[in-house]
């Protein structure tokens, strides 16, 4: 019992132990000054608070973020780095609400703004944030649902929407605007609060005692969707003039925004931004549209959103003609194939027909057929006799599978003997581990490593298949890593593989002088040299990837996508990448097998996005307890089906 509580205790500290480690990587990322990062040498950081606003900021059908604003933001990067050969990555941190998106960026530091279709208001909160300038003009509209009347004057409005409720999204330059016509119109106004623009849209369209202030980008794309809303003229000031980003007082980031806002080509930039998402239509009249003075829409633009809602309203009935019209071309393939199916019912009918008068004949030959029986009986006794030979055949084939399979144990001891010593391998770093678990006795993975010159390297070799045609190909290549290393001293990990590769195509088509003849087999390798006096690891890989986790942060190196052997590419080159690591630094290379394993509750691949997001939870862990959750994982995930491929994971820390 005392075992057990004390087992208990050790998961649950480890757990929370995981747990509160990924928090802290996220929590406690700071971005950096604009002044700071102009004087940085390494990568730096930029926060940037976002509240999700269609199609403006938002994650797309893949969990992806995406938008206006996230596409600007990036160009913002490209523009910077430029100009001022400064590199720094993005952070993304999502607020639920608008309130918490303000308080964000109010208390964020100096490397810090936001965005979300922030409308930018003259100033009313420069004691707390700074702006950038506008790149998009705004403009705010009222909308009903498309059953509500129209009204030409304040008393109607009063009249009318006296009963109405007001829909909007706390916290938002929208409520403000809802305030004041409670003030001078609607003293007994009720609010209903939703999260974004697409929420008010869809209450909107659902509920016909209902109004909103929106967007007018985001009006004119439900248009085109056929949502029965419609617009009204508004009789109160809205201050906004334009849409832009939001920064913490203190910060400096509004100097290279405002520099990239007035270059040259930022409006081409942005009117191609605006297109991807709003279409050519709405984006050109979007970019035309300007506030006055007051707030309100000038007559001129007036009348130019009436031509915009009446040229989408009659795209939106010609789509509904060509709708019906779709409708109706069903409706006759439908009648024209039913007509097809009557007629071939009718034929099949009079086959029938014929083929039961055939059957007739058949039975009358049946008396012929009985005088065949000595025949038949004869043939059954061959039957037997042949019966008896499979037999036969059959404990040959058992004594000759029982040698094959000595033969294959065998040569699996022979194969673990061409492999380095794991013990050693594991005592050469600062913690180590080995993950290598063939499919079947003989493996086409292997690993390879040795000491050259003061250097480590270290290999990991996918040979094309598993079991005795992928042993058979891990001896070849051993005996080829070892004399070009060994004895060639090549040591430079792109001019290894390049060896590998003649060497592979040399030995595997020495007799094939027919090109349609050569064989394609070879394998797929990633080669690690580590100078730790210089506290480097040059890699360069056929095929495969390694990962390294260095602060807590993932980083995939995917090196050259051709592999080592085979003819199905007439140029091949691989490139070679000096990473200088820091102590503590962890790295994995890897076969495919573990990410192509097939498991879990619907059978799928376990994937490589999810392999490397797991290698990056547990690498703080120690070498030892990597290898174990790994194993565990894995059976977890498989369950009771088989084992798809060999699989080999490296883990070393330096």
């Amino acid at each position: 019992m005392i075992k057990n509580i004390y087992l208990l205790f050790i998961f649950f500290t480890l757990f929370f132990a995981i747990k509160f480690s990924a928090i802290g990587q996220d929590e406690f990322v700071r971005g950096n000054g604009w002044e700071a990062l102009r004087h940085m040498k390494s990568e730096g950081v930029l926060i940037v608070y976002y509240y999700e606003n269609q199609p403006f900021i938002y994650k797309n059908e893949d969990d992806e973020l995406t938008g206006i604003e996230y596409d600007i933001l990036q160009q913002f990067r490209n523009y910077l780095q430029a100009k001022y050969a400064i590199k720094f990555k993005i952070i993304w941190k999502k607020a639920e609400s608008t309130k918490e998106f303000l308080k964000n960026v109010q208390r964020g530091d100096r490397g810090s703004i936001g965005v979300g279709a922030v409308m930018l208001t003259e100033q009313e909160r420069a004691d707390h944030f700074k702006y950038s300038p506008p790149y998009m003009a705004d403009v705010a509209v009222i909308i009903t649902s498309d059953k509500v009347k129209d009204f030409t004057s304040p008393d109607e409005f009063r009249k009318l929407f006296s009963q109405f409720k007001a829909v909007t999204i706390d916290h938002s330059e929208y409520e403000k605007y809802l305030e004041q016509l409670q003030k001078v119109f609607l003293p007994n106004l009720t609010t209903q609060f939703v999260r974004n623009n697409d929420e008010i849209i869809q209450t909107i369209s659902n509920a016909s005692n209902t109004f909103a202030y929106v967007q007018m980008p985001s009006y004119l794309l439900a248009l085109k969707k056929g949502l029965p809303i419609k617009r009204h003229k508004t009789f109160m000031q809205t201050n906004s003039i334009g849409y832009g980003f939001l920064l913490p007082a203190k910060t400096a980031w509004d100097e290279p925004l405002k520099e990239f806002f007035n270059n040259s080509h930022f409006k081409d930039s942005v009117k191609i931004i605006s297109e991807k998402y709003l279409g050519a239509d709405v984006s050109e009249f979007v970019t035309e549209i300007e506030n006055t003075e007051n707030g309100r829409t000038a007559q001129g633009d007036e009348i130019a959103i009436l031509d915009k809602e009446n040229t989408i309203k009659q795209l939106r009935l010609k789509e509904q003609e060509l709708a019906a019209e779709k409708a109706r071309t069903t409706r006759n393939f439908i009648i024209g194939l039913t007509t097809l199916l009557v007629m071939l019912a009718a034929i099949f009918y009079f086959r029938y027909r014929a083929k039961k008068k055939a059957h007739e004949l058949v039975s009358l030959m049946n008396a012929e057929l009985t005088n065949k029986n000595e025949e038949i009986l004869q043939q059954a006794e061959e039957i037997l006799q042949q019966r008896d030979e499979i037999d036969a055949q059959r404990v040959k084939l058992a004594k000759m599978f029982e040698h094959i399979s000595d033969s294959v144990r065998y040569a699996s001891r022979i194969q673990e003997t061409i492999l380095p010593d794991k013990e050693h391998f594991v005592k050469s770093f600062a913690d180590a581990f080995i993950y290598f678990h063939p499919k079947d006795e003989l493996s086409g993975d292997f690993y390879w490593y040795s000491e050259v010159d003061n250097l480590k390297i270290v290999a990991c070799i996918d040979c094309t298949g598993h079991s005795i045609p992928g042993a058979f190909m891990t001896v070849m290549a051993n005996t080829l890593i070892n004399n070009i290393i060994k004895e060639q001293k090549i040591l430079s990990p792109e001019k290894i593989l390049m060896a590998m590769d003649n060497g592979v195509q040399n030995n595997m088509n020495k007799q094939q002088k027919n090109a349609k003849r050569q064989m394609h087999d070879g394998m797929d390798m990633a080669i690690c040299v580590i100078d730790e006096s210089k506290q480097t690891l040059t890699f360069a890989s056929a095929n495969q990837s390694i990962c390294r986790v260095t602060d807590g942060e993932l980083l995939h190196l995917k090196g050259s996508s051709f592999p080592i052997g085979g003819f199905q590419f007439d140029e091949k080159s691989y490139k070679e990448e000096v990473i200088h690591y820091q102590t503590g630094d962890m790295f994995y290379m890897y076969s495919d097998g573990y990410q192509d394993q097939f498991g879990g509750a619907e059978g799928r691949k376990y994937m490589s996005k999810r392999f490397r997001e797991y290698l990056k939870q547990i690498s703080h862990l120690t070498a030892e307890a990597q290898e174990a959750i790994l194993l565990r994982e894995y059976q977890m995930w498989r369950g009771m089906r088989t084992q798809t491929d060999d699989q080999l994971i490296i883990g070393f820390r330096l």
